[in-house]
């Protein structure tokens, strides 16, 4: 089933919290990921392999001036819990001095080290802000959807907005003090977890579906693998873990990868009979296919120590692949008008600019603050900047969203300019197959829909076939007794067709049944009606669209009772004519 467009549903407090929350922490692993680049950490120049087998050494840095050499062991649980931890985490704000058992060819040696800040190459750079430029897609993605549109497709596409960028760059680590190194890393886990469910959850039920049960039993094994990530992934980076941290690190690995794999399956086989709802998810299987395909092989292949893989041109791509998700899922909402396309845009607009310009001003302000040390003028400056702002921005609303409306939505707004001027036309004509004409091809070419048909009452109140295009199979006569004739009466604007309100097309095949149909009615009698298949971009009729239909059946009604009574009284006249005639009447 799905949701009318027109419904709107609005965040309460506690849930425009929340969204505040993940939005905030995952913009702050963004902002830490850049820190750390501006600020270097203080290093030690080594990585680690199985735990505690150096794999690499960069030149110029303390191990390697301290003599640490790749195919060392440093024996992990000869140290202390502090050593360990300064050791495992690679990196930390302050210098560090450590001394470390090294063990090779079956001796041990102790070296001692301070760590120093290495130089940030350009290569660091390209990868932080590829991963960035992914991250903040996510978010604007997975905000401006629940903002708009809050339902369990939305929201659980915002767990899988937020949770990965907050895994992917992980930046607030080094940012924390080592105590919390722990905290963070639970913390991690369960953003871990959080992203796979949400990813799940969103599969199963975008744009709004219902999963069947052998659904809803495989989504239950892959929301138990989120959990058991979530652990792994807490347990990998803990300080405790010691020795055994490679072990569980790779069973993190093929557990992330199994998983990873299960949900492209449940994405490539969930069974969806609509055409409808497959139309609407064919981007998402796209985006999604790229963006998880392009994670399970950059995994693999870091797994695998590819030589030459790591901070390569295909490396990089690897890592921009994930903006597909976010990127597919944004367009199917909007090429399928999964919600109000316009208030969409120009809600987001508005409310980035609007947040914009207030962290500029207001930073500015804070600026002052610190240089002026004149708290009470700042505060002052502030103040009138937030009038200022609220002023200008209540002032340029309109504008900006008109001139968005134009750019962004140039061919909608041509098809509404174009009915507009239909519906004032419409009144005005002199035949009431012009009338019909009209009502078929001019939404038809529009809106570029599938078909067209316009019936109209008869003189024994069964409604007759007057107009067509596409759907060759459309019945020549409606009864005046047919449900769907009651449920027109009750409506004002466009009625949604299925088999429960018009029988008559329970045998009609997806691609050939009408999806609106609205009613030429006046005061509740319906005079004909206009009945309207699918786009054929596979589009739904927005809220925009449905109003224009409902305005062109307004002016068919109109000009339909013009005709009659115009018919009518060419009629009276020439009966008096011909009873004048007659000397059977005198005209006064």
């Amino acid at each position: 089933m799905t949701a009318s467009p027109a419904v709107r549903r609005t965040l309460s407090a506690p849930q425009y919290l929340l969204v505040v929350l993940l939005a905030v922490w995952a913009l702050a692993e963004v902002g830490a990921s850049f820190v750390q680049l501006a600020d270097p950490l203080s290093r030690f120049g080594f990585s680690l392999r199985e735990g505690s087998l150096v794999l690499s050494v960069e030149p110029g840095s303390p191990a390697d001036l301290a003599g640490v050499r790749p195919g060392q062991r440093l024996l992990l649980d000869r140290m202390d819990s502090e050593t360990r931890s300064r050791i495992v985490h690679g990196a930390e704000r302050t210098p560090a001095t450590v001394t470390v058992p090294v063990e090779q060819d079956g001796r041990v040696r102790f070296v001692r080290m301070t760590s120093a800040p290495v130089p940030v190459s350009t290569q660091e750079w390209i990868e932080v802000g590829a991963a960035a430029l992914v991250a903040l897609t996510f978010i604007a993605t997975g905000v401006a959807l629940v903002a708009l549109r809050p339902t369990r497709a939305t929201w659980s596409f915002l767990l899988l907005a937020t949770g990965y960028p907050i895994v992917q760059l992980g930046a607030l680590r080094t940012i924390v003090p080592v105590d919390l190194l722990d905290f963070d890393a639970a913390a991690l886990g369960v953003a871990l977890a959080m992203t796979v469910w949400g990813a799940v959850s969103f599969t199963t039920s975008f744009p709004d579906l219902l999963p069947d049960a052998l659904t809803r039993r495989y989504a239950r094994i892959l929301y138990a693998a989120a959990s058991v990530l979530g652990v792994l992934f807490f347990v990998t980076y803990a300080g405790f873990t010691g020795p055994s941290r490679y072990t569980v690190f790779q069973i993190y690995e093929a557990v992330l990868i199994a998983t990873l794999l299960g949900l492209i399956a449940l994405i490539l086989f969930q069974n969806t009979r609509d055409s409808t709802q497959r139309a609407r998810r064919r981007w998402l299987l796209a985006g999604s296919l790229a963006g998880i395909g392009g994670i399970v092989l950059d995994v693999g292949l870091r797994l695998l120590h590819v030589p030459g893989f790591r901070g390569s041109l295909f490396d990089v791509l690897l890592a921009l692949s994930p903006v597909t998700l976010p990127v597919s899922v944004a367009y199917a909402v909007l090429k399928q008008r999964v919600i109000d396309v316009r208030f969409a845009i120009n809600r987001a607009l508005v409310f980035g600019a609007f947040t914009s310009i207030l962290v500029i001003v207001f930073s500015f302000a804070e600026f002052l603050i610190t240089k002026l040390e004149a708290g009470r003028l700042a505060e002052h400056l502030e103040l009138i900047a937030a009038i200022v702002v609220g002023f200008t921005f209540n002032l340029a609303h309109h504008r900006i969203e008109g001139y968005f409306e134009r750019i962004f939505f140039r061919a909608q707004h041509e098809a509404a300019a174009r009915l507009r001027r239909v519906a004032s036309a419409i009144p005005h004509a002199e035949d009431a197959t012009t009338v019909d004409a009209l009502l078929t091809r001019e939404p038809l070419e529009a809106f570029d829909l599938a078909s067209a048909t316009v019936y109209r009452r008869d003189a024994d109140g069964d409604f007759l076939r007057v107009a067509g295009i596409g759907w060759e199979g459309a019945p020549e006569t409606v009864s005046f007794a047919d449900p769907l004739i009651a449920f027109l009466a009750s409506e004002s604007g466009p009625l949604d067709l299925d088999p429960r309100n018009w029988p008559a097309l329970a045998n009609v095949p997806d691609a050939d049944r009408p999806l609106v149909a609205v009613p030429i009615a006046l005061r509740n009698v319906v005079m004909g009606f206009a009945c309207y298949g699918s786009q054929k971009s596979g589009e739904a009729f927005d809220p925009e669209e449905r109003r224009l239909l409902a305005e062109l059946a307004s002016a068919a009604a109109a000009a339909y009772v013009h005709l009659t009574a115009e018919s009518l009284r060419r009629e009276v006249t020439m009966l008096r004519g011909a009873l004048d005639a007659r000397g059977l009447f005198s005209s006064p």
